[in-house]
């Protein structure tokens, strides 16, 4: 539809940056098509989140940090030692049994609170996982509509060139006139090509996502598209991203496992206890077997500084958690007012300034094979129709992503 596609890339996960790669360098024009393209709706593009690897491996450390916690309850490993002499028949057996105190409480708030985080880390990898579907979903769908827009204006300009051709040729119009008007078909010629390759280019993006491995299986969005959806207020959203956004949840995780770390480190001041037992048999000094029982102390000497470390620890995460707070709002609002703006210039482009560029350019035509007005008119009046087309897929394609951005902010985005 548009001869000016933008340059604008879809935001993608950190981890997935090969990925994409290898989708733009993979595709190939001369590839076999099938038949008919796969339609892929919004809904099931979300679902393709879940088989992500990156999705996948924060699974895993998840179960691996709840594990942890398990771990961190149980008793630490016993020691058993048997000896027996190459003179005399004497066997001594000896056990070792450390205690877990001190600190076998704060050790485990410390194991829960870094689950904690890995489930929060684990939340943040689904959400940002889901938005970049959303939002190679949502590249695909403008980018659909930019290339139908740009032939549109191709057929449209090279009709216009056609009629001038006939005029010229009848001697009613000038050369200069003609050259304008085949030089204005080749432009928007070439934009359709272009139109075409970002196309493809935004499909092998949302292909490689959902696991489509084939170059050549073509993608289109399902239609009608997803209406704008109903977007709290700014105070509202503000609120509950504080109170459910991932990035929040994980900064305050790690305050309390720092906090949890500096218990860990006071209790670790004093000494551990190990108690031992042992017996020895068949000593020939001595009748019967002799028995031993004994404590042994580990002394901390090292106790001070860590308790420092960790009482750095804690402040470090206590700042980090204001500093969170401060960008969770920065992102919500500005993802809230330009999905906000996106939408005000969308439905102005579709209500008023589509339909009259559309007009405009009508009238133009008209007015020129009635011999009323020149063509650069004519063109003019078409470039501006082709720019109120490629504005309204780009307004569309600016609110997708603003609101995926702050669905992601605040935790939301459970469609």
């Amino acid at each position: 539809m548009f001869n000016r596609p933008t340059n604008r890339r879809v935001p993608r996960l950190r981890s997935l940056a090969s990925l994409v790669a290898c989708s733009l360098l993979s595709w190939s024009p001369a590839g076999a098509e099938p038949v008919s393209p796969r339609s892929v709706s919004l809904a099931e593009a979300l679902k393709a989140a879940a088989l992500l690897p990156d999705l996948k491996a924060a699974e895993a450390a998840l179960r691996a940090a709840e594990a942890g916690v398990r771990s961190a309850g149980r008793w630490p490993d016993l020691s058993f030692t048997f000896a027996t002499r190459s003179i005399t028949a004497r066997e001594s057996y000896f056990l070792s049994v450390p205690l877990p105190w001190p600190g076998r409480g704060a050790r485990i708030d410390v194991a829960k609170a870094q689950a904690a985080i890995v489930g929060a880390d684990h939340e943040v990898a689904r959400l940002t996982a889901r938005r970049a579907l959303r939002l190679a979903w949502f590249n695909v769908a403008a980018r659909e509509d930019m290339a139908k827009a740009a032939a549109d204006r191709a057929e449209r300009v090279k009709a216009t060139a056609d009629a001038v051709g006939e005029l010229f040729d009848a001697g009613r119009v000038a050369q200069l006139e003609l050259s304008r008007a085949r030089a204005a078909a080749a432009i928007a010629a070439a934009d359709v090509n272009q139109a075409e390759q970002e196309h493809r280019v935004a499909e092998s993006v949302l292909r490689r996502l959902l696991g489509i491995l084939e170059v050549s299986q073509r993608i289109r969005v399902e239609r009608p598209l997803p209406a704008f959806e109903p977007v709290p207020d700014l105070e509202i959203a503000s609120a509950a991203a504080f109170a459910r956004s991932p990035a929040a949840k994980a900064a305050e995780a790690k305050v309390l496992a720092a906090e949890a770390s500096v218990r860990l480190a006071s209790a670790l001041r004093f000494p551990g206890l190990v108690v031992e037992a042992g017996v020895d048999k068949n000593d020939p000094t001595q009748l019967g077997s002799d028995r031993s029982i004994g404590v042994s102390l580990s002394v901390p000497l090292g106790a001070g500084p860590a308790l420092d470390i960790a009482r750095g620890e804690r402040d470090r995460a206590v700042a980090l958690r204001d500093q969170a707070k401060r960008e969770i709002a920065d992102a919500v609002e500005q993802a809230w007012r330009t999905a906000e703006a996106a939408r005000a210039r969308y439905q102005t482009l579709e209500k008023e300034a589509l339909p009259a560029a559309q007009q405009a350019a009508d009238l133009a035509q008209v007015a020129y094979r009635e011999g009323r007005s020149d063509i650069f008119r004519v063109l003019d009046a078409e470039r501006a129709l082709a720019e109120a087309r490629a504005g309204l897929a780009e307004a569309y394609l600016a609110w997708g992503v603003a609101h995926a951005g702050l669905l992601n902010a605040i935790g939301e985005d459970q469609q």
